[in-house]
C-alpha cells in the first residue's frame, strides 16, 4: 500500500485542495501510468489528506461527490472532508467535533492504525443548503515524498442501508405472517366449535322468537370472525388460491364497512357498483385484500382527508386497445376503478409503483409490498392493472378481470346428499370439543364413526378394526410427532383405496409438508358447517376409487 501510493504521487507534489484528474496530472510512466489510472478510475472514492488536515490528492471519484473547484483555486464545497484543519470542523453543526471520520483520520495520522468500514456520515454544503451522504470509510497511514498522508477510502452505503432494511422488514412481515397464520389457525378450531353448536341450535324444535333473533346474530358474528381469519391467512400468505364464481358487487358490499373503517373518518369511501351483477371467477379473501390494500395506499396519499371512490362495470376490449396497450387481452372483463383524490404522482413514479420494495414513502413507514401484492393477485385472476394520474390530479387504479357466467345457485335443501349409508369413519382431531362436535354431526347424518385425538392412537383404532374403515377425516398439525399426511401415509400403505379428507386452519399446511399431487385427497377448510362436512363426506364416499396414486 505504501509503495503504491509513493508511486502515485511520485514527480508531483505540490500541496493543493484541487482535485486532480486524468493520467496527465501526474508524472511517470510504466508502472507509475498504471497505478495512476487505477487510482483516478477506481469506483471507491479517494483521497489523501495532510497532516496539516488539508486534502492533498482525489481521484475522479471523490471529485465527483465532494464536487469541483471555484476560480479562486478553492474548493467550491464545503465538506467534512476540506474543513478538517479547520478547529470549528465544516459547520454543519455541534455534531463536527465528534465525527468519527476527522476522528479516524487524527488517529491513524497520530498512531498508525488503520480503521477499516467506518459507517459515517459525511456532509455536504451545495446550494446553501446541507446534503448527508453515508459512507463507508477505511483510512491507513501513508508515506509520501512530501511527508506522511492520510489515505482515505469512501465507499457511498445508502442503497446497501436500504436494503438491509427492506430486507429487515421483510423478515419482520414474515415473522408476523407466521404469527398470524398461527393465531388463525387456533382461531379457526374454535369458530368450527361454535358454528356446529349454533348449527344445532337453530334445528332446535322449542326456540322462541326471541332466541332465534339472538341465534341469527351470533350466527353472523360468526360469519364476520370466520372472515377475518381468511383474512389473517392471507396476510400471512398461508391460503391457497379458492376459485368460485363472485359477483364483485356483492363482495364490495360486503367489505365496504371495513374499507370505511381502515381509510378513517377524514377519507370518503364511495362505491358506484353496476345496475348489474359483476360475475368474476375467483379467490374471494385476495380480492378483499386486493381493494383493502388499495385502501390503505389511497389513505396514506391523502393524510389531511379526501375521497376514494369505487366504480365497477362490464367492458369489451377490443384489438385496437390490445394494440394501444400491449399489457392487455381482448374479451370481455369486469372493470373496477379505484380513484383518489390524493395529491397524485409523476410517471416517473407511476411506472414502478408496482415494483417490490419501491415505496413514495419514508423508510419505516412502507415495505414497498402492498402494491407488488395487489398486481401478483390480479396476474393470478388472468388480469392486469393499471395505475393512471398525475401531480396535482389524484391517483386512479383500474383493475381488469376476466367476466365470468354467472353462479348458478343450488336448490334449498336442508341436507342435500349429506346421508350416511352406515360407512365406518375414522375421525382424528386433537381438539377434543371440535372432536365431539364431527363425530355427534356425522353420527346423527348416518355415520358410523371411531375418534382419535392423534395419530398414534389413530393407528391403534386401525389396528383394532383391522383396516375395516371406508374414510379417514383427519386434522393436518397434531401432537405426538405424526401430521395428517404422515398417518395418511401409513394407512394407505395398508389400504390404497382409503378415502381420505384432510381438514386444517389454513389450506397451506399441505404445501409447506410437501405433500403429493393426489386429487383422492379432499381438503375442508376451517371453520366449516356440519352440513358441509356431510355433504364432503359423502362425495368422497361416492367416488369412484383411482386405479393408482401418486
Amino acid at each position: 500500500m505504501q509503495a503504491f501510493h509513493q508511486s502515485i504521487m511520485s514527480g508531483n507534489e505540490q500541496t493543493t485542495s484541487e482535485p486532480r484528474g486524468g493520467t496527465d496530472s501526474l508524472a511517470g510512466t510504466g508502472a507509475t501510468s498504471e497505478w495512476q489510472a487505477i487510482y483516478e478510475q477506481s469506483p471507491v472514492m479517494m483521497c489523501l489528506v495532510t497532516g496539516a488536515g488539508r486534502i492533498e490528492r482525489m481521484n475522479r471519484a471523490m471529485a465527483a461527490m465532494v464536487g469541483p473547484v471555484d476560480s479562486g483555486g478553492e474548493q467550491g464545497v464545503v465538506s467534512c472532508l476540506n474543513a478538517l484543519q479547520l478547529p470549528g470542523g465544516c459547520g454543519a453543526g455541534p455534531q463536527c467535533e465528534k465525527c468519527p471520520l476527522r476522528l479516524a483520520i487524527k488517529s491513524t495520522m497520530e498512531s498508525g492504525v488503520s480503521t477499516r468500514q467506518l459507517e459515517c456520515v459525511l456532509r455536504l454544503k451545495r446550494d446553501a443548503g446541507w446534503h448527508e451522504v453515508a459512507v463507508s470509510a477505511s483510512t491507513a497511514r501513508v508515506e509520501v515524498a512530501g511527508g506522511a498522508c492520510v489515505l482515505v477510502c469512501l465507499e457511498e452505503v445508502r442503497q446497501r442501508q436500504q436494503l438491509e432494511a427492506q430486507r429487515f422488514q421483510a423478515r419482520k412481515m414474515e415473522a408476523i405472517g407466521q404469527l398470524a397464520g398461527w393465531v388463525a389457525h387456533d382461531f379457526n378450531d374454535i369458530l368450527s366449535t361454535m358454528i356446529m353448536n349454533l348449527s344445532l341450535l337453530h334445528q332446535s324444535e322449542h326456540l322462541k322468537d326471541e332466541a332465534k333473533e339472538v341465534l341469527e346474530e351470533l350466527d353472523q358474528a360468526t360469519q364476520r370472525a370466520a372472515g377475518l381469519s381468511r383474512q389473517l391467512l392471507l396476510f400471512g400468505r398461508r391460503q391457497l388460491m379458492q376459485r368460485r364464481r363472485l359477483d364483485l358487487n356483492e363482495v364490495v358490499a360486503g367489505l365496504l364497512m371495513m374499507l370505511r373503517r381502515l381509510a378513517g373518518e377524514q377519507v370518503d369511501v364511495i362505491w358506484k357498483g353496476g345496475g348489474l351483477p359483476l360475475w368474476v371467477e375467483g379467490d374471494r379473501a385476495m380480492l378483499e385484500q386486493v381493494l383493502m390494500n388499495l385502501c390503505l395506499n389511497a389513505r396514506d396519499a391523502m393524510p389531511r382527508g379526501g375521497r376514494v371512490s369505487l366504480r365497477g362495470e362490464v367492458i369489451t376490449v377490443t384489438i385496437a386497445d390490445v394494440q394501444q396497450h400491449h399489457d392487455r387481452l381482448p374479451g370481455a372483463f369486469v372493470r373496477v376503478s379505484f380513484e383518489d383524490t390524493g395529491p397524485g404522482m409523476d410517471p416517473a413514479l407511476l411506472q414502478r409503483i408496482f415494483e417490490p420494495f419501491f415505496t413514495t414513502k419514508e423508510l419505516g413507514w412502507g415495505t414497498g409490498l402492498g402494491l407488488a401484492a395487489v398486481y401478483g393477485i390480479v396476474k393470478q385472476h388472468q388480469g392486469w392493472i393499471e395505475a393512471h394520474g398525475g401531480l396535482g390530479r389524484g391517483t386512479t387504479f383500474v383493475i381488469y378481470l376476466p367476466e365470468a357466467a354467472p353462479a348458478v345457485k343450488p336448490a334449498a335443501s336442508l341436507n342435500p346428499g349429506a346421508a350416511g349409508g352406515g360407512e365406518t369413519i375414522l375421525v382424528v382431531e386433537d381438539d377434543s370439543p371440535l372432536r365431539e362436535l364431527i363425530v355427534f354431526n356425522l353420527e346423527r347424518f348416518g355415520y358410523r364413526v371411531l375418534s382419535a385425538g392423534n395419530g398414534p392412537e389413530a393407528l391403534r383404532n386401525w389396528e383394532q378394526e383391522g383396516g375395516a374403515i371406508d374414510l379417514l377425516f383427519t386434522d393436518m398439525v397434531m401432537p405426538e410427532g405424526m401430521t395428517g399426511l404422515e398417518l395418511v401415509a401409513r394407512l394407505r400403505q395398508q389400504k390404497p383405496a382409503l378415502k381420505v379428507i384432510i381438514s386444517s386452519g389454513y389450506s397451506l399446511d399441505l404445501h409447506h409438508a410437501g405433500a403429493p399431487a393426489d386429487e383422492s385427497i379432499r381438503f375442508l377448510a376451517k371453520p366449516y358447517k356440519p352440513v358441509a362436512l356431510a355433504r364432503l363426506v359423502r362425495q368422497c364416499l361416492d367416488e369412484a376409487t383411482p386405479t393408482s396414486r401418486r
